[in-house]
């Protein structure tokens, strides 16, 4: 236990150094070394690639360049942990810092273009290769994409030859301020998608690896350029893990919405809801052949905190992630201090859906949310609380409502307006929409 205490420690103290170097912006020392070695890298691997059509793998000219990758992805990973690049339209990621490549000057195809033939758009580094790994991973990137799911084919090729520490992921792009928003996947495309990878970030978590938040922040995107009705479902393939954080999400960016909060702050949180619970998938115990246990509730959000502490380098996203985790169970009366902004929205949101949801207590939302006010100004911030109730209307989504003419119906929407705080949108058992602003009244709730 006093390990167990000592490691809790140290890693509240690196968060509070991290909160001050937060408070006076970006680490930029490190920031420019992510930069410089990132450009090295992405720069190098092009490099590779062209060689490759015109020699052998095997010939010596590969040498120098493949040693000189192997020595930046060392330096990189030693530096950050995990190396995530992301090749976004004409911009290039090294983790969450932006770096000087400009896709649209090289005369050639771009990092972007060389991925996308595979329909891959980054890729992350759990561990540094070995220089015959790197070959091969060149010769994996080099060679005609697979006519039949070219990703998956890309990611089974690395994996068949030893190079399972290397992860691909799917293209992307991020919307900036000021697009029109266009063509937008539905509710249901892009919910399965953040599921999917929810749930492919805990099995990574699990094996030790660093969550990459890029793809997630992308999901965060189309999110927000959507309906973020909160009655929406999970898919019906989704872990229960997924599908409540998804949830949290759903609500936390509602409240984050109405509480006016900036596009850019918006999107922190939205990942930070998805993040909030990942100190579930740490194994403690574990080592000697045993493959763990995950930690009880009580210690599972500075398990989370310390998960995402490990990639070294300090920005304003990551220690809102990890405030988030550390928060957002703590009361808004704590007697130790007010928690963070993001953990008082994460209180509200997940207790409302595990107040709600089937496999937690179950109750009606109505009820639930009758609870929780009752505790505003103890449990949760009473003015978010108060944003919650206006987000939700008198009747959130989900409650049974008989109406006075005796028909049955359950809530779908939430409060559209001011004047339909206590005049929602429901849906009879046979489908037959009715909007309770131009017809019906509410007798009781069931």
């Amino acid at each position: 236990m006093s390990d167990v205490n000592t490691a809790l420690d140290a890693a509240q103290d690196q968060l509070g150094r991290a909160i001050d170097k937060a408070r006076v912006g970006e680490d930029r020392e490190l920031a420019g070394r992510v930069r410089d070695n990132g450009e090295r890298l992405v720069r190098l691997v092009l490099a590779l690639l062209r060689m490759t059509k015109v020699h052998a793998l095997d010939n010596h000219a590969f040498d120098h360049p493949i040693h000189d990758l192997g020595a930046v992805l060392v330096e990189l990973i030693d530096t950050l942990g995990t190396v995530h690049i992301a090749a976004v339209e004409d911009q290039v990621y090294v983790n969450d810092v932006r770096i000087r490549i400009d896709e649209r000057g090289e005369g050639e195809p771009g990092i972007a273009s060389e991925l996308k033939r595979h329909r891959v758009g980054g890729f992350s580094f759990h561990v540094a290769p070995t220089e015959p790994q790197l070959r091969i991973f060149v010769a994996a990137l080099a060679q005609p994409p697979s006519s039949d799911q070219p990703k998956r084919a890309l990611q089974a090729r690395l994996a068949a030859n030893g190079l399972d520490s290397i992860e691909v992921a799917g293209v992307y792009r991020y919307m900036v301020a000021g697009e029109e928003k266009v063509e937008h996947r539905s509710q249901r495309e892009v919910a399965a998608q953040a599921t999917r990878l929810l749930d492919q970030t805990c099995d990574n978590l699990v094996k030790n690896r660093l969550p990459n938040p890029l793809p997630l922040r992308r999901v965060v995107t189309e999110m927000l350029g959507s309906d973020l009705d909160p009655s929406w479902t999970p898919p019906p393939e989704s872990s229960p893990f997924s599908a409540h954080a998804m949830r949290v999400a759903r609500y936390a960016l509602a409240i984050g919405q109405r509480a006016s909060l900036a596009d850019a702050i918006l999107q922190d949180l939205g990942v930070a809801a998805m993040f909030h619970d990942v100190g579930y998938a740490s194994r403690e115990g574990a080592g000697g052949g045993h493959p763990g246990y995950a930690p009880p509730f009580e210690r599972h959000g500075s398990a989370g905190a310390r998960m995402v502490l490990r990639q070294r380098g300090f920005h304003e996203a990551k220690i809102r992630r990890a405030l988030a985790c550390l928060d957002h169970h703590r009361d808004f009366a704590d007697p130790a201090g007010t928690p963070s902004a993001f953990g008082r929205i994460l209180r509200i949101a997940e207790d409302f859906d595990n107040l709600t949801r089937g496999d937690g207590a179950a109750l009606s939302p109505t009820d639930a949310l009758s609870g929780m006010v009752m505790r505003a100004g103890t449990a949760y911030d009473p003015t978010l609380l108060r944003v919650f109730v206006n987000v939700l209307g008198r009747y959130p989504p989900g409650s049974v409502l008989e109406l006075a003419d005796g028909r049955v119906v359950t809530a779908i929407s939430m409060a559209r307006s001011p004047q339909t705080f206590a005049r929602p949108l429901c849906r009879q058992a046979d489908g037959t929409l009715v909007d309770l602003a131009a017809e019906g009244e509410v007798a009781r709730v069931l």
